[in-house]
């Protein structure tokens, strides 16, 4: 039996599918643990699982910027936002609270855009695993990320795709997704990591 922490932020759409994880890693006889921001407690604790507080709150966070989150013309603004009002305000605490519930856990399954999981999982020394609930977030020559809103721009040829994704992942980069190779004070997503003593800013 394994002890299996199960992590992620946002809204009850971004929880749901790891209660249904969680209630299979159970049947199969894994101690499972929840780690989750206070507004997304009850969901597992309802359940029986053992949950552990996670610093932050999306509503609080986000709702003074809602007109910028849905309004934009692309997603690259609303990811800024969420990124520099929720993300990066919380990143350090989320780490330290992640790695004390890692401390004794075989595996850590996060969802995607969690910046804090794959630092705690570094530093605590145990296997990590993204959990994706949508193709966007796998980048693919043939899967439009879908950085425009325009309907008639659906059947790209795949070197659309790979400029499209390229132009995302430049954008990522400074707003702290994991940087390309270089000094870790490039970017507050590889400090943060520098400061934490993670491998990643190796």
């Amino acid at each position: 039996m394994a002890q299996i922490v199960l992590t992620t932020i946002g809204t009850s759409g971004d929880l749901n599918p790891f209660l249904g994880l969680a209630l299979g890693l159970q049947a199969r006889g894994h101690e499972i643990i929840f780690a989750v921001e206070d507004c997304l407690r009850p969901i597992p604790a309802n359940a029986g699982f053992t949950v552990h507080h996670l610093t932050g709150d999306v509503g609080a966070a986000l709702s003074p910027y809602l007109g910028q989150l849905v309004g934009g013309l692309t997603p690259l603004t609303s990811f800024k936002i969420i990124f520099e009002k929720w993300i990066y305000p919380t990143l350090h605490q989320k780490v330290e609270e992640l790695q004390e519930v890692c401390s004794k856990a075989d595996l850590l399954v996060a969802r995607a855009v969690h910046p804090a999981a794959p630092i705690a999982a570094e530093i605590a020394g145990i296997p990590w695993v993204h959990m994706t609930m949508t193709a966007l977030n796998i980048p693919s020559a043939y899967l439009n990320p879908s950085l425009l809103p325009v309907p008639f721009l659906g059947n790209l040829p795949p070197y659309v795709n790979r400029f499209a994704w390229a132009s995302l992942a430049a954008v990522r980069h400074p707003c702290g997704q994991p940087a390309p190779p270089g000094p870790p004070s490039r970017n507050r997503y590889a400090r943060c990591c520098a400061r934490l003593g993670s491998p990643a800013s190796a």
